[in-house]
Order: structure tokens, then sequence, then C-alpha cells
């Protein structure tokens, strides 16, 4: 039963979030309209379970409230002069790192559900097309990838103009390997990110070849396949085409860490985050 939905109970949770943050889309609205939770009130929320979504929350915040920090280095700074509010992290590197910026253990890990809400899987039999999603701002691609690629018989699809779930959903339903260069920002923000994009692509059955960031190696061992250079995930772009076992292998793995991901199984540890904090 979702928590909007709650009878004989006396809390509801409420999610507050930028509209036009993608964090505040996925951790806040989405999450809000599976729970059945309220979205951004003006009042009538003091007594509810608050969710900060990526944004500061006002100075008299309700008593229960959290603040999902997600990859937000100035709300890590803001959670160390606020002591009282809880705090969310987004992966478990993240869950490792807030607890010792904030000297705290009381930090709740929810992960980022994916956006493959219908369990969709990809059919194509043939692999052709690589695909990168996001912003390319610190990315060591270089200009010349789509045709290095090319040379290999591969299509390079990139994109970062997406609005909606749809958008991001059509994206992994076009492409047959997904491809991630090392993350180059502020070491703080690399702790805080989490592997939702393996989550994403996984969860249609397609195998990533990615740089090995320390969330990926956390929450997605063994279940993509690392590269450190463009080099190298050339080459296994390469062994991937070509090699239908392994394509399955990883295809497999991936997939079957990505269910764990899945809004059905992310969306009840809201559930339990306000129960503990109504005592019920």
């Amino acid at each position: 039963m979702r928590v909007g939905q709650k009878t004989g109970k006396n809390y509801m949770l409420t999610f507050f979030y930028r509209y036009s943050s993608p964090s505040g889309k996925i951790r806040g609205k989405q999450v809000a309209k599976y729970l059945g939770a309220k979205q951004n009130p003006l009042d009538g929320y003091e007594n509810d379970t608050c969710i900060y979504v990526k944004c500061i929350p006002p100075e008299d915040f309700p008593e229960h409230s959290f603040i999902d920090v997600v990859d937000s280095k100035r709300l890590v700074n803001w959670a160390i002069e606020h002591p009282q509010i809880g705090v969310i992290a987004i992966s478990k590197t993240a869950k490792t790192y807030l607890m010792q910026k904030l000297k705290r253990d009381d930090i709740h890990l929810i992960p980022e559900h994916h956006c493959n809400f219908k369990h969709i899987l990809r059919t194509r039999k043939d692999v052709t097309t690589v695909g990168y999603m996001g912003a390319r701002t610190g990315s060591e691609f270089p200009e010349d990838i789509k045709e290095r690629f090319a040379e290999i018989g591969l299509d390079f699809k990139y994109t970062r103009k997406y609005k909606t779930r749809g958008d991001v959903v059509a994206f992994y339903n076009s492409i047959d390997i997904q491809v991630m260069d090392k993350y180059m920002r502020h070491k703080a923000i690399v702790r805080l990110k989490n592997p939702l994009k393996l989550a994403n692509a996984g969860s249609f059955g397609i195998p990533s070849v990615a740089y090995p960031e320390i969330n990926f190696i956390e929450e997605f061992k063994d279940c993509f396949v690392e590269a450190e250079t463009i080099d190298e995930i050339l080459l296994q772009c390469e062994i991937l085409k070509n090699n239908g076992e392994f394509y399955k292998k990883m295809s497999d793995k991936a997939l079957s860490r990505s269910q764990e991901y899945h809004i059905s199984k992310i969306a009840p540890l809201y559930y339990e985050l306000g129960n503990k904090n109504k005592s019920i």
C-alpha cells in the first residue's frame, strides 16, 4: 500500500524539490507520485515527514525532516551546520562519505530508482549502437569519438536533450551498449555520485563499458565492463559487438543487478523512513 493512501495512521510524506532539477523530477516528483505523497505544498505539512530533495529547507523546517543531499557539496556544508535534520544518501559511497564528513552514524541510504518502470527489454539481435547520455562537461571523450567508433563498425549516439522519463527510456531503447568515461570533477562530488546510469542501462539488458568509478565498483562490481582509457572503451565495445556469449553474460548480470533499483523496490524505503520517525 502506498504511503499517501495509508489509512488509520497519523502521518504523510511530503516532498519538496525544484521542478527544473533532474534530481527533483526523479527523487521528488516521480517518487512522490508513486507513493501518493504531497508535492511542494505551501502549507499543511507541519506534522508530515518532509523530504527536501537537493534543495535547502527553510530555517523553520518541521521536526521530522530529511535533506536528500544527492550530489550537492553545498548541501553537505548546510547539513554540517544543521545537525538536527535527517540526512539521506543516494549511494553506498555517498553514505560512507557523509558519515565521515558529518561525523554521524544515522545517515539513511535510499538508492535512486532507474527509469524503466515497465521492465522493457532490449530485443535487437545485432549490436550496432553505443550511447552516452548526460552532460559532457568534464568528459574525456575526444572530439573524434564518433569517427573512432565508426572504424570498428559502431554508431556513437550522444544526447543531453531529455526532459521526461519517457525521453530517457526512448534513448536506452535505441542503443546496444552504454559507454562512460572518467568523471572529471571534484573528489567530493565523485564520492556523492551514484550508479544510476548503470542501473538505467542494465534494466533494459544493455551492458555498460565504463571507467571504474568508486560508486560503480561499490554497487555494480562485475556487472559492467571496466575500462580506464578511451582505447580500452573502444576495445571492450568491439569485443561485446563480436562476442555474443560475452555480450549475453554482461547483459544478464547488468539486468539482474538493476532489478534491485526498480521503483517498486526503492519506494518502500521512504515508507520505512516515515514509520521510524512517527514511531508507528
